[in-house]
């Protein structure tokens, strides 16, 4: 049994960045801290273990499985972010548990914070790219021998900041069988066939939800500005999204003359990109994200998307 590490260096083991580091025993409990003392300096866990333990471990997120050259796996203490998307999803009751100054403190000063994800998704070179339902279709038709899962939605469920159906909107089409330490792999997402994923996929859209897809990991996130990174209280960093990772290739245009000015477009626009003229709907290109999900509520399919002038030179789109 190695010596029990203190809070700093239990934190730095798990890579939790100083702005929550005075909360790390509302996320992990004492059993998690005794596995985590038991590991060397490369977060490598030490000694033999019941394999029930190590699996608790690996699912809550405390714990990474390393695949070795030989064959073997390794358990790994994983980073805060790998147990912040178990924790919700396995112990949201606990989290409810917890007061509001404390629920607030770490969403506000971390799950929350542009200033920690906007730079970070931008140095690590993230690319994603917001697709109309069409694309994101047509992406799925393009797959076979992939496992289709559905996951809740963890921003929202942390921060629970709209109304929509956020319980099973995130779809991956990860290679089969799922990666290791992948949100599937773990067991938190719902397994589902091709026909489960598409229906999901539409649902999101009636909903008025974003499709925002990362190629990288096979995924496609349904969002909405409630509760969402991207767009969530990011009104200083826009510029920075959409021309740094967030590709927005297509925007929306209108067939003015048959417009009934109902308005309901306007209220289902995200992003301000729509407004009520004198006798019609008028669109404001540089403001569109090119989503496609005012489409839906147009009850007169005033609303068409089209590619947008020069692709994804987002330089050209300003807020």
């Amino acid at each position: 049994m190695n010596r029990r590490l203190s809070d700093a260096e239990l934190c730095a083991k798990v890579s939790m960045p100083d702005s929550i580091r005075g909360y790390f025993n509302y996320l992990y409990t004492e059993f998690d801290r005794e596995m985590l003392s038991n590991t060397d300096e490369k977060g490598f866990l030490t000694g033999e273990y019941r394999q029930s333990w190590l699996e608790h471990l690996y699912r809550r997120g405390v714990f990474a499985i390393e695949p070795q050259e030989e064959g073997g796996r390794r358990y790994k203490a994983a980073s805060v972010d790998a147990r912040l998307e178990s924790f919700i999803v396995l112990e949201k009751a606990y989290w409810l548990s917890l007061t509001g100054d404390v629920r607030r403190a770490i969403n506000d000063l971390y799950i929350m914070n542009p200033d920690i994800w906007i730079p970070r998704y931008i140095e690590g070179g993230c690319a994603e790219i917001i697709l109309p339902l069409e694309d994101c279709l047509r992406l799925l038709e393009e797959t076979e021998g992939r496992h289709y899962d559905l996951a809740q939605c963890n921003c929202n469920n942390y921060i629970m900041g709209c109304a929509a159906d956020k319980n099973n909107v995130c779809l991956s089409f990860e290679p089969h069988p799922p990666l290791l330490n992948t949100s599937a792999h773990r067991g938190l997402t719902q397994a589902v066939t091709k026909e489960e994923a598409v229906s999901a996929l539409r649902n999101a859209d009636r909903q008025g939800l974003v499709h925002t897809y990362n190629a990288e990991h096979h995924h496609i996130c349904n969002c909405c500005p409630c509760c969402c990174i991207h767009h969530h209280k990011t009104e200083k960093y826009r510029d920075m999204i959409r021309e740094g990772y967030l590709r927005t290739p297509y925007v929306i245009t209108a067939r003015v003359e048959f417009c009934r000015r109902c308005g309901q477009c306007v209220k289902r626009c995200p992003f301000g990109a729509l407004s009520l003229g004198k006798d019609s709907v008028v669109t404001a290109p540089a403001r569109c994200w090119g989503c496609g999900i005012c489409r839906q509520v147009c009850p007169a399919g005033v609303l068409q998307i089209a590619k947008r002038e020069g692709g994804c030179n987002r330089k050209e789109n300003k807020f």
